[in-house]
């Protein structure tokens, strides 16, 4: 970070507000496998070159049981993650934890999430109505999925994938309503990378 003398100077909440809005403007929604939006280049330039720099380093990630698998859970300020992987996360130097607590707070939860809950409110409203009805029927049993509902973006994970890392085709939990995905390719990486999206030949088991 020391090409960022002045980081307070760079997290601008409103300047990046206005860069993302306008990114959030064009995108389209698809309905076909299932509803996704993909938004290019979401986050200003200067601020994406920040989160880059800001990075932790690998020995900062928790070990995990395939070598060629980390995560790191982020842990901002009044936040709580109830995660083994957020255990490292006050190692990372305070400046570096600095501009990742401002991307999940403030650019995460503050613009992403509640555009995100505009642009899937039917599918969003939809699942919620499944809670209900599981949780009714005693089959959704963990604390999260008891009432009030108040959807929020969490505060995801920093993940680093090495070379044959293999993800098989999965759902996601019942209690993740929408996913977020964010790229961070290096300068030499595949930029055209990512994930993708499967159609289910049935119903898929809660």
């Amino acid at each position: 970070l020391q090409r960022f003398p002045d980081i307070s100077a760079l997290l601008d909440i409103e300047r990046e507000q206005a860069h993302i809005r306008a990114r959030l403007a064009a995108p389209v929604r698809h309905d076909d496998p299932f509803p996704y939006v993909y938004v290019e280049d979401v986050l200003s330039p200067r601020f994406y070159e920040a989160l880059d720099a800001a990075w932790p380093d690998v020995a900062v990630f928790p070990p995990d049981e395939r070598p060629n698998r980390r995560d790191l859970v982020p842990q901002p300020p009044g936040t709580a993650p109830a995660d083994k992987r957020a255990s490292t996360y006050l190692q990372v130097a305070e400046p570096m934890r600095q501009v990742w607590d401002y991307f999940i707070l403030d650019v995460n939860r503050r613009i992403i999430g509640p555009w995100l809950l505009a642009i899937f409110g039917p599918e969003i409203d939809a699942r919620l109505r499944t809670v209900r009805e599981l949780r009714a029927q005693g089959r959704a049993v963990k604390d999260y999925y008891a009432e009030p509902y108040q959807p929020q973006m969490n505060v995801g994970r920093l993940m680093m994938r090495g070379q044959g890392f293999k993800l098989r085709p999965h759902a996601h939990s019942l209690a993740y309503l929408v996913t977020a995905l964010y790229y961070f390719p290096d300068a030499h990486d595949d930029d055209e990378l990512g994930t993708t999206l499967y159609r289910t030949d049935g119903e898929l088991s809660a």
